[in-house]
């Protein structure tokens, strides 16, 4: 799942501080935000991925047993659009060469 947002530090902040704070690395957690954020952003693919995650801790429709794990990555729109546009690390448009369904 790949999510375009806005904010990207907005969105990590408010992702941290909900119940998605799990989802995210040692490594992640213990860097000042702003740091992992500038990094990720202004360095290779602009992509920020949070793998292995049981796909039950994003609802209640999911039963407790179930085993599936997905991977999301967050990237800013400005950075998404300028991927897209020119395919300068190609990151995005290689993760869009398959079948993809808009969640908006």
């Amino acid at each position: 799942m790949l999510l375009v947002v806005d904010d990207t530090h907005k969105f990590h902040c408010a992702n941290m501080n909900s119940k998605n704070y799990s989802h995210y690395s040692y490594f992640a957690k213990r860097m000042p935000l702003e740091i992992t954020n500038s990094y990720v952003q202004n360095m290779g693919s602009h992509l920020f991925f949070n793998p292995l995650i049981p796909l039950n801790s994003f609802n209640d429709l999911t039963a407790d047993d179930d085993k599936r794990r997905i991977k999301y990555g967050v990237i800013s729109e400005e950075n998404a659009i300028k991927d897209l546009k020119t395919w300068k690390s190609f990151a995005l448009p290689g993760r869009l060469q398959k079948p993809v369904l808009p969640f908006i």
